[in-house]
């Protein structure tokens, strides 16, 4: 009778688990945006950056290509620090 019980509670803990696993799999959801530095991303109003970061419209990873290549400085190495802000893409929704 005890080998009865054990497999019976064993049964309820994998029929939790895969209930849990099938509400997690259904609420995962992201939203996405592409920046590509050309233009200032915070007159968008879509990020804000504080501290040392700034923007560069210029030098960017094209600029053997294209000279106003900008770019997101975020630091420049000396125990500085820059906080982004990103704000909500896809209005709550994905």
């Amino acid at each position: 009778m005890r080998a009865i019980g054990m497999k019976s509670l064993r049964c309820k803990h994998w029929l939790i688990s895969i209930l849990a696993s099938l509400l997690c799999v259904g609420s995962v959801r992201a939203g996405s945006f592409l920046f590509d530095f050309n233009e200032d991303p915070a007159t968008s109003g879509l990020m804000t950056i504080t501290g040392a970061g700034s923007w560069y419209s210029y030098d960017g990873v094209g600029y053997a290509t294209n000279y106003m290549d900008g770019f997101l400085k975020i630091t420049y190495g000396t125990g500085q620090s820059t906080r982004i802000i990103f704000s909500d893409f896809d209005a709550g929704s994905a």
